[in-house]
């Protein structure tokens, strides 16, 4: 998630994300809406702490000094850039892997893509996994 969003901006991204998701389980859009109703009970100060660890998480990005894959989507919003860069800059690791995968949103897991996104992990990681 980018620093730059706001809580309630990662709110409604959470939302986005459980409805895009959920129409791939191929759920109706009444079953959609019935389960996004907890989504209204969740306290704003849920997102608020969410946000301050990723702030958090951002200042400490210089203690990592393990390799690091840093994988993001052509076919998201553009701070996923801003963000993976930032992220490859901060680090302090010695192997640093920042692919863009063109044709892929922020689910990349569940892309078009997602095949070529798993062997470029498994290579990432070694041939002895």
């Amino acid at each position: 998630m980018p620093t730059d969003k706001s809580p309630i901006q990662a709110k409604q991204r959470i939302i986005d994300y459980a409805v895009r998701y959920k129409k791939l389980e191929n759920k109706s859009e009444v079953q959609i809406q019935d389960e996004l109703k907890k989504f209204d009970r969740l306290p704003m100060n849920s997102f608020e702490r969410f946000q301050e660890f990723i702030h958090e998480t951002m200042i400490d990005l210089s203690v990592i000094t393990s390799p690091i894959a840093i994988y993001y989507g052509g076919r998201d919003e553009a701070t996923y850039e801003e963000s993976a860069v930032e992220i490859a800059e901060s680090v302090s690791s010695a192997l640093i892997e920042l692919k863009k995968f063109e044709n892929t949103s922020h689910l990349m897991t569940l892309s078009k893509e997602k095949d070529g996104i798993y062997r470029q992990i498994i290579q990432f990681l070694g041939p002895d996994v």
